[in-house]
């Protein structure tokens, strides 16, 4: 089975609307299957998370991060692998532009929503 690797990019820990979702089918994607699953959370324009926070998403083996992290998680992403993104236009732009120019992702790979 595939791995795979779902980013989810807030400003702050209040825009967090899906985290308990997210991080229960993170939770049992990890119990169901040998491959690889990886949930990143990162809060965009927040310097620190809350402790208690961080520390428990991260004993449920969520990565939490701060700053903006997108061009690194598709260069290191599979070539092989499909990419499903969303979100602002300016945001989405970018992102295709690094897997099609910087990674020669072909085009039937990506898949996106603009939004906003």
């Amino acid at each position: 089975m595939p791995s795979s690797s779902f980013l989810y990019s807030v400003s702050t820990e209040e825009e967090l609307v899906f985290r308990d979702i997210l991080v229960e089918e993170a939770t049992n994607a990890k119990n169901l299957s040998t491959a690889a699953q990886q949930l990143t959370i990162t809060l965009t324009q927040q310097k620190a998370w809350t402790l208690q926070l961080k520390q428990d998403l991260e004993s449920r083996g969520i990565r939490c991060r701060t700053g903006r992290c997108m061009k690194e998680f598709l260069a290191a992403a599979d070539s092989a692998a499909s990419f499903y993104l969303c979100g602002p236009p300016a945001m989405i732009d970018e992102g295709i532009d690094i897997l099609q120019q910087q990674r020669g992702i072909p085009p039937d790979q990506i898949h996106y929503e603009k939004w906003w």
